[in-house]
């Protein structure tokens, strides 16, 4: 309840924000690191309890970096930079931690439309009549901690664990973005704003290449749902997929206005890419 209670905040103040601009920096209670360590030995509700830890988590960073991202304060930009990172670090937690809890629906975070998951990983073609033979792939097992003030969670090295040897494929942060959408928060076309910024080593609190490739990867679903290369009429309280209930906000907006926005973006995404290819 606490991101719609703040998107009514916002309503409200008209986005004049600076009173409570605090709450950008606030620490957020987590479980115990200790906990995330056997992951995959915990009870299911366990398991559930620390999964919907994060999925909460990832979501209110979402709207505070909706809120703040236009601030033109220095160190607002820079704790909306931070955010962004730690939604990362959080996403890759959920990407290492999901695959072992099976039959888990993250919480809806839309009260208007009830999400199912998709399933993450390859999944076996059910075309014919024949019901197809498939090898059962054993989950990746590595172990993670998450800081509980403040949940900037740090990456460990994979250790190895007893039984058989990991054989499927990796799940990355930006699958559990894709197949999970319709349970994250949605972006505000005001955060891309942040594109301006200048790019920084992944170590320092700015705007770094993931942070760049999380708002761009939403940035171009957005352009794909606004506009199609096929006629589409958008109707904004009438969803009849994930896809739609994932630009609720967006599709308030009328496809001129979007495209002009667009094309004004076009310079600075041109200039990001370059000084990735540079990198490189």
């Amino acid at each position: 309840m606490l991101c719609p209670i703040f998107k009514l905040l916002r309503t409200l103040l008209a986005d004049n924000l600076g009173a409570i601009d605090a709450l950008l920096g606030c620490g957020v209670p987590m479980p115990s690191p200790d906990t995330y360590e056997e992951f995959y030995m915990m009870e299911p509700n366990e398991q559930r309890f620390c999964l919907d830890s994060w999925f909460h988590c990832i979501n209110w960073f979402i709207e505070l970096v909706n809120a703040f991202s236009t601030h033109t304060d220095t160190d607002n930009i820079r704790k909306v930079c931070l955010r962004v990172y730690q939604i990362i670090t959080l996403l890759e937690l959920v990407a290492e931690k999901l695959p072992k809890s099976h039959d888990y629906k993250p919480p809806n975070c839309k009260f208007h439309y009830d999400c199912k998951p998709k399933p993450l990983g390859p999944t076996k073609s059910k075309k014919g009549a024949t019901k197809p033979k498939g090898k059962k792939v054993d989950k990746q097992e590595n172990n993670e901690t998450v800081n509980g003030s403040a949940p900037v969670p740090k990456a460990a090295p994979a250790k190895p664990k007893q039984g058989k040897a990991h054989t499927g494929k990796r799940v990355m942060w930006w699958d559990v973005v894709t197949a999970y959408k319709p349970f994250f928060q949605e972006l505000d076309m005001e955060v891309f704003v942040l594109l301006s910024k200048e790019l920084r080593a992944p170590t320092e609190t700015q705007l770094n290449c993931g942070s760049l490739l999380f708002l761009l990867m939403d940035y171009v679903d957005k352009v794909e749902y606004m506009l199609p290369n096929h006629t589409k009429r958008i109707m904004p309280f009438k969803f009849t997929s994930h896809k739609d209930v994932c630009f609720t906000n967006i599709a308030k907006v009328t496809p001129l206005s979007f495209a002009k926005t667009a094309i004004k973006n076009l310079d600075v995404l041109c200039v990001k890419l370059e000084q990735i290819f540079e990198c490189n």
